[in-house]
């Protein structure tokens, strides 16, 4: 007589994920290990045939305690019919309605609308999480505060400059951020900065004008910082040369040898610097 077949211990049956008895059980799984990792856009369209533009973002300009609404857009981009089910959020501060199964017919779309309830001023970044007959992928929710950013150049050279002398340059710095932002400058000298301190709104520039004055015949180098509170602080390179004035001249003597009185004699020599 045969014997029966025994299968070891905890072997599992591998099963087609799209089989419809086991969609529940698949959806389950996907679940239980987290989300997958966020995807861009065009990879979702090739892979999954959904397009839900890059996520939902809400940008700076938003304050705690409110309610901010936006529609998050899911589109069939195939040739054939789809079902798509989705997760809510796993933040309490991004809520949308009870999930259901969403039928897609091709090129057919369907809007959910998202709802942002922040309740502090800080960052918030979560997901949403589908699934359809090809498998799970998630759609990035977003929610960004003001930023602080300011625009200061690396180094400045002043060149040759003469001793006791002063040589000026200007230059810019500007605020690209979203917040206004003050700033105070530290320098060494032979060099100054003016002027040294000051306020620049979002989107505003500032001139400076940066002096240099060498007391004696020697490279100077130093490096000018700008502290913004709450933000890394610029450090600017800024150098230049101290040089005596030095003129030179083509003759040694001028000579203009004998003159008729009320004659006039006339010669050249060249001075260079």
């Amino acid at each position: 007589s045969r014997l029966p077949t025994l299968r070891p211990a905890g072997l599992m049956v591998a099963m087609k994920l799209s089989d419809p008895a086991l969609t529940g059980t698949a959806s389950a799984a996907f679940t239980s290990i987290g989300p997958p990792s966020p995807l861009t856009r065009a990879q979702r369209v090739r892979r999954f045939g959904v397009d839900c533009g890059e996520g939902l973002e809400w940008a700076a300009g938003w304050e705690p305690g409110g309610e901010y609404v936006k529609q998050l857009v899911v589109k069939n981009v195939t040739t054939k019919a789809m079902k798509l089910r989705y997760k809510l959020p796993k933040s309490k501060y991004f809520s949308m309605a009870f999930p259901e199964t969403v039928q897609l017919m091709p090129g057919l779309s369907h809007s959910m609308p998202v709802s942002f309830r922040p309740i502090k001023l800080e960052e918030y970044d979560d997901c949403v999480q589908f699934w359809n007959e090809k498998g799970s992928f998630v759609v990035p929710v977003r929610a960004w505060i003001p930023k602080v950013s300011t625009c200061v150049p690396e180094s400045l050279d002043f060149g040759f400059c003469p001793v006791k002398e002063t040589a000026v340059k200007t230059f810019a710095i500007s605020n690209p951020g979203e917040v206004p932002v003050s700033f105070s400058w530290t320098c060494d000298g032979p060099f100054t900065l003016t002027p040294s301190v000051g306020t620049l709104a979002p989107g505003a520039a500032a001139s400076i004008t940066a002096r240099f004055m060498p007391k004696d015949a020697s490279v100077s180098v130093a490096q000018c910082v700008c502290d913004i509170p709450e933000h890394q602080p610029h450090v600017m390179r800024v150098g230049g040369i101290g040089k005596y004035p030095f003129l030179s001249s083509s003759v040694e003597i001028v000579d203009c040898g004998s003159v008729l009185t009320g004659a006039v004699a006339r010669t050249e020599f060249k001075l260079s610097n």
